[in-house]
């Protein structure tokens, strides 16, 4: 059985996965502009939709092997990509403040809250080995 603190993080990191996306949508059209500046040449939009659905697809997959396969090394990535994304704090807080900074501040702030949840006494044991999941029938986790 998974511990209550694995629990949660799946729900924290799941609303802040829903939170990114919303702030995709409401942010769609700057992206796209900001996209095909930055490729120097105009580029369908089905690239960055392509884009975008592959790191989603890697957030979840992370977010599987760490919250039902106790795997350390999907937790320190999840780690690692929440501190990256830290770099672009600074500028949702600079005014002016509008929806997609709100949402983009808050998507941030839930997916550090549910890391938390991975450092807590019983998720280091879960992590440690010493629980998994009942449908882990396929041997070892992806360490």
């Amino acid at each position: 059985m998974r511990p209550q603190s694995i629990k949660r993080f799946e729900i924290l990191y799941g609303i802040s996965l829903l939170l990114s996306v919303l702030g995709t949508i409401l942010s769609w059209n700057a992206t796209l502009a900001q996209f095909q500046q930055g490729a120097g040449v105009p580029l369908s939009p089905s690239i960055l939709i392509g884009i975008l659905v592959f790191g989603y697809a890697v957030a979840l997959l992370l977010l599987y092997f760490t919250a039902h396969r106790a795997s350390n090394v999907a937790k320190w990535i999840l780690v690692a990509f929440a501190l990256l994304g830290l770099i672009g704090l600074p500028a949702l807080v600079m005014p002016p403040f509008t929806l997609i900074k709100i949402v983009g501040l808050l998507s941030q702030l839930v997916t550090i809250a549910s890391l938390v949840f991975l450092f807590k006494a019983d998720a280091r044991t879960w992590f440690a080995g010493s629980d998994l999941d009942d449908e882990d029938e396929m041997g070892a986790s992806f360490e």
